[in-house]
């Protein structure tokens, strides 16, 4: 019987791998933040003579993954930032960046009275740093322009410019 070559298909022979899907499941209940390679490190250290596309491979099916870390969270309850009942209670400071057509940083340092919501600042430079002694120039700028009282209390903006918080505005003699 004459039979095509190019009919003939070849059929790999499947190696038993259950031992070594039980060694790797193993391997990664104990180092959950360990990935495929790294167990693969692991069993080669361990004497098994193994290549790592079917390491991989049995990682896949075994739909093992790296176990992400939870995020800390904070010890303390959030407190809800209380409410401002008249104006000029509070006063709500931050920062704005945009970039101009010609690649240039615009910064834009904004005053906010949180009861009525007015903008009673808006500063826009291309220099504007969040150091303590800009925003010092800024809100003393702001006491002596303003005709009204001075808040009695100022709320910094919670971005990396947090560095305000220790700034408290003077009102100039």
């Amino acid at each position: 019987m004459r039979v095509w070559r190019a009919t003939q298909r070849y059929r790999r022979k499947l190696a038993d791998s259950g031992e070594l899907r039980v060694r790797l499941r193993e391997l990664a209940a104990e180092y959950p933040r360990y990935g495929y390679w790294r167990l693969y490190r692991k069993l080669r250290r361990q004497g098994m003579m193994i290549n790592h596309k079917r390491v991989y491979r049995l990682y896949r099916e075994e739909q093992l993954t790296v176990r992400k870390r939870p995020r800390k969270r904070l010890a303390r309850a959030r407190v809800p930032a209380s409410v401002p009942t008249a104006p000029n209670e509070r006063w709500s400071m931050d920062f704005v960046s945009d970039s101009l057509a010609d690649g240039r940083r615009l910064r834009i340092f904004n005053v906010v009275d949180d009861c009525t919501r007015e903008a009673l600042v808006l500063q826009a430079e291309t220099s504007i740093t969040g150091s303590c002694a800009a925003v010092s120039r800024f809100t003393n700028s702001i006491l002596s322009a303003v005709e009204t009282a001075t808040p009695s209390f100022w709320s910094p903006s919670r971005g990396p410019t947090s560095t305000t918080v220790m700034c408290r505005p003077r009102r100039a003699a």
